[in-house]
């Protein structure tokens, strides 16, 4: 199951639950939080209506751009 739209993608992110995020956030921008040390990153979906959501860092199995 794929969260927000591929179309407009930056980003994305797989969750370990195996959920595909596509973000409107850039690669780097999701680098960088990853590399800080808070427990959590903040994306923002890809879509008409786009939320932001906080993710734990311990669940994402992977990142990369679209």
């Amino acid at each position: 199951m794929a969260i927000g739209s591929r179309y407009w993608a930056e980003s994305f992110i797989i969750t370990t639950s195996g959920k595909k995020m596509y973000l409107s956030n850039h690669i780097d921008d999701i680098k960088e939080q990853m590399r800080k040390k808070k427990a959590t990153i903040e994306v923002t979906t890809s879509n008409l209506y786009s939320k932001t959501f906080t993710v734990l860092k311990r669940n994402i199995e992977s990142y990369g751009k679209c």
